[in-house]
């Protein structure tokens, strides 16, 4: 079912994960409610003041206020989505913030989830509610430093005795093929979408990958959450437009999964 084409590259074998930097954050918070502001900026500060991570974190009411500079410097940013009065919205800001950096991690604040579709303009991460702020902006924080700290890690193949890597972020989906496994991956700067195929099987690459944002939607499927578009108990949609078979038996429990690693819900 798979919409693109793809450029398999020859035989591959040994896949090893590196480790991910780790160390000093920039998260940019921008709302036009000062006093709501300034509540947000004592949260992330007091959350990151209890571990081993630093950050620097910057406070804006505007985005005429948010230089080039702090945006190319942005890793999270957690934006308000509707600015009274103003001629721009968190949209136009996350527009302005991809163009400087593709990789920065955006959470959307708001009052009303029907602003969540446009989201999908810009790969917003998560939502949050105003009203759940003080509740979910440890966990989302948490999921969205994961989320980065992935997009750096990269996974190795050895390839006729070289070794290449690849971001963790970039894989698409995995698929199983007999005693092998394929992985398609993005290939930067492109629109065109590589294969890799190793030996090995698709339960040990679930194993490893388990802690990754990885679901199995299918048995012969294992595909990256961060590229889920759509996801139905037949069909999964991907982020570059390719489609995938689903598993309707096990379509339950993945679904809880994957709103779970969404941040929807956080029990079951």
């Amino acid at each position: 079912m798979m919409k693109n084409t793809c450029k398999e590259y020859g035989e591959k074998a040994s896949f090893q994960k590196a480790k991910a930097l780790k160390g000093m954050y920039t998260i940019l918070l921008c709302d036009d409610d000062l006093v709501f502001l300034d509540d947000l900026h004592s949260h992330v500060s007091s959350i990151f003041a209890q571990g081993e991570d630093r950050v620097k974190v910057y406070s804006f009411t505007g985005m005429e206020d948010i230089s080039s500079t702090i945006l190319h410097q942005c890793d999270i940013a957690i934006l308000d989505i509707d600015f009274a009065g103003k001629r721009y919205n968190g949209i136009d800001i996350a527009k302005r913030l991809r163009g400087a950096r593709s990789d920065a991690v955006i959470i959307f604040l708001t009052n009303y989830l029907e602003y969540a579709p446009e989201g999908y303009e810009v790969n917003a991460f998560r939502y949050l509610l105003k009203s759940d702020m003080s509740k979910k902006i440890e966990l989302y924080l948490d999921q969205a430093l994961e989320h980065f700290n992935s997009k750096r890690e990269t996974i190795s193949f050895q390839i006729d005795g070289a070794i290449i890597e690849t971001p963790i972020s970039s894989i698409l989906y995995i698929e199983s093929q007999l005693h092998k496994v394929k992985l398609f991956v993005q290939l930067p700067n492109s629109r065109k979408v590589g294969a890799y195929a190793l030996s090995g099987s698709i339960g040990k690459m679930e194993e490893d990958l388990a802690d990754k944002g990885f679901l199995r939607v299918h048995k012969s499927y294992l595909v990256n959450m961060a590229h889920i578009h759509r996801y139905t108990c037949h069909q999964v949609d991907l982020d570059n437009g390719m489609s995938l078979k689903s598993s309707a038996a096990r379509y339950a429990e993945q679904k809880a999964q994957y709103l779970l690693w969404k941040g929807e819900i956080i029990n079951g």
